[in-house]
C-alpha cells in the first residue's frame, strides 16, 4: 500500500499547524500538501502551494499544482482551515453581505474541493460561527444560526 497523502487548506495558521501535528502523530509516513497565501514554506508539511486563496479558483489551482508536481489526487483527507474573513464580533452582528463573504470563504471553496476530489474524510474548522452551529432559523442561509437578525 502507498503512502497515505492528506490536503490542508490553511497550513500556516495555528488549527492548519495543530492538523499537521495530529496527522504524523498517527500517520508518521504520510505526505501532506499544503496551501498559504503567502511564499513562506508552511512548516512541517511535504509540500507548500503557494499563493492559494480560499476563492472560486482554488479547486482548479490545487489540481493544476498537484498535477504538476506528479502527486497523485487522492487524499486520505481534506482539512479545511483558512485562515480569512472577518472575526471580532458576535455573528448576530453580521451583515448579509459579510456572511456571503464569509460564505465564499469557509464553506463554498471547500464544497468544490470535497466533490472533485473526494476525500476519504473532510475535517473543516472556522472560526466564523456559521460552520460550528448547525441548522439553523434563517432561511437564506439555513447552516447559520442568526439570532434575531433575519437578512431579508
Amino acid at each position: 500500500m502507498g503512502q497515505n497523502q492528506y490536503l490542508l487548506i490553511g497550513g500556516s495558521g495555528e488549527a492548519g499547524q495543530s492538523a499537521i501535528s495530529a496527522i504524523r502523530s498517527f500517520d508518521p509516513n504520510s505526505y501532506i500538501i499544503s496551501t498559504t497565501t503567502t511564499k513562506e514554506p508552511v512548516s512541517n508539511s511535504d509540500l507548500t502551494l503557494f499563493g492559494k486563496r480560499a476563492d472560486n479558483g482554488l479547486t482548479d489551482a490545487i489540481i493544476e499544482d498537484v498535477t504538476k508536481e506528479g502527486r497523485s489526487l487522492l487524499f486520505q483527507a481534506l482539512i479545511y482551515t483558512p485562515a480569512l474573513g472577518e472575526v471580532g464580533f458576535p455573528i448576530e452582528e453580521s451583515t448579509k453581505a459579510q456572511i456571503d463573504e464569509t460564505l465564499g470563504i469557509c464553506l463554498d471553496p471547500m464544497l468544490s474541493l470535497e466533490k472533485r476530489l473526494q476525500p476519504k474524510l473532510t475535517v473543516a474548522y472556522s472560526a466564523f460561527g456559521c460552520l460550528a452551529i448547525g441548522l439553523g432559523k434563517n432561511q437564506n442561509y439555513p447552516i447559520c444560526q442568526t439570532g434575531s437578525n433575519n437578512f431579508s
